[in-house]
């Protein structure tokens, strides 16, 4: 299954000013080499998708807990079942996929940093 943004590269909105401490984050974080990603030959169009991305909402937004893994040991205990595993993205969050007895998934994040 595909996923697309209907909004033109070139119609983008005014990025948003993020609050002081996660501008940093995301600063520090885009300033880290990303091995695992392919090379872009267009950068400059990139960039523009990028844009259009930072001021779309989310198609997706995680639930908020305190203890991811107490959570999921609760959830399991309800009949919920683990996707995947537990990972951690950007020393920032641990996130998890649970799938309920109805086969909806969920999707929850601790903060860690």
């Amino acid at each position: 299954m595909g996923w697309t943004v209907d909004v033109p590269v070139t119609e983008q909105a005014p990025p948003t000013t993020l609050p002081v401490a996660m501008a940093a984050a995301v600063a520090e974080a885009l300033g880290r080499p990303a091995a695992q990603q392919p090379g872009w030959p267009d950068a400059d169009y990139v960039e523009r998708v990028r844009g259009v991305l930072e001021v779309v909402p989310p198609i997706a937004v995680p639930t908020e807990v305190d203890d991811l893994q107490a959570a999921v040991d609760r959830l399991v205990v309800d009949g919920y079942g683990l996707v995947g595993g537990i990972g951690q993205y950007e020393h920032m969050w641990r996130m998890a996929y649970v799938r309920g007895p109805e086969g909806i998934i969920v999707s929850l994040a601790e903060r860690i940093g």
